[in-house]
């Protein structure tokens, strides 16, 4: 999995010798933060699995703020995790979109409308990778 890939390559870092102090802070935030990730969508399966897709969806945006605290945390262009993370950050993202468009197609089949079917005209996030506005 792309997260433990990347809190793996944090904690190698971080116990390379000569860091400097801001890195190590840095490195620090973000093997709190890949914890708190690796948590949430651990949630956010389960949550999935008993259908609860509001409260997956939920967890899953949290897996970005974390992402982002992460990354704020250096000093731009400084990053040395920013490959591997921007993967982890782009897995939720899609996780996101994918949860929300199982909402949205459960809301219109509570609400009673036409039967659920694949849109005839494609999504403007169809195929995109990350966060769709």
């Amino acid at each position: 999995m792309q997260v433990e890939k990347t809190s793996k390559l944090i904690s190698v870092l971080l116990a390379r010798p000569g860091n400097s102090k801001d890195l190590g802070d840095s490195l620090q935030i973000c093997k709190e933060q890949y914890g708190n990730i690796m948590d949430s969508m651990a949630e956010a399966k389960s949550q999935v699995a008993q259908r609860n897709v509001i409260e997956a969806r939920f967890k899953f945006s949290s897996v970005v703020s974390y992402y982002e605290s992460c990354n704020d945390s250096f000093t731009k262009g400084t990053s040395p995790i920013v490959e591997e993370a921007q993967g982890v950050y782009d897995l939720a993202g899609n996780c996101l979109d994918i949860m929300k468009a199982i909402q949205d197609r459960e809301s219109r089949r509570r609400r009673g409308g036409s039967p659920v079917t694949s849109p005839s005209v494609p999504s403007p996030c169809q195929g995109q990778v990350g966060l769709c506005s």
